[in-house]
């Protein structure tokens, strides 16, 4: 099901940098996402594709509300 609003929100604490950046595989079928792609190739860029599954990430930040 798709959202009618979504609210996307992140951090950024200084420049871009390459070396700092993270993903998760947005096909991991680990996360359950119905991307309603009945007859369609979705259009992943190859950066995105060589994303990590989230099983495999590892978390070193601290969030605090």
């Amino acid at each position: 099901m798709l959202s009618e609003k979504a609210i996307v929100l992140y951090k950024c604490d200084n420049t871009y940098s390459v070396e700092h950046e993270r993903g998760i595989n947005a096909l991991d079928p680990a996360l359950g996402i119905d991307w309603m792609l009945r007859d369609e190739t979705p259009v992943i860029s190859p950066k995105d594709l060589k994303q990590p599954l989230f099983k495999e990430i590892s978390t070193n930040f601290i969030f605090r509300s």
